[in-house]
């Protein structure tokens, strides 16, 4: 979400080390966000939301495959009122 107000966002990873030495080996990076909002829109009502998933390198950063789970806030009345989830599955292919 973007708008007027103040936003912190953090995000953390970490890639776990290769089980051998194969060229072209798979490798898993794991990852989670969390965000804070305030927007003036919603009288600097707090919204979170965060995501948790990993990463799959297919070989090396040429070929990636992503699985993320992430919530967003619903709102209602200027305020959040709970979150719904949604499961993301993104591919990237460098050539």
């Amino acid at each position: 979400m973007i708008g007027t107000g103040n936003i912190f966002f953090s995000q953390a990873g970490i890639l776990l080390p290769k089980r051998t030495q194969a060229p072209g080996e798979m490798r898993v990076q794991v990852f989670g966000e969390f965000s804070l909002q305030k927007f003036e829109r919603f009288n600097n009502a707090p919204l979170t939301y965060y995501s948790a998933g990993c990463n799959l390198f297919l070989d090396g950063h040429h070929a990636k495959v992503s699985f993320k789970y992430q919530t967003r806030p619903i709102i209602i009345t200027d305020r959040q009122n709970g979150s719904k989830g949604s499961y993301i599955i993104s591919t990237q292919v460098y050539l």
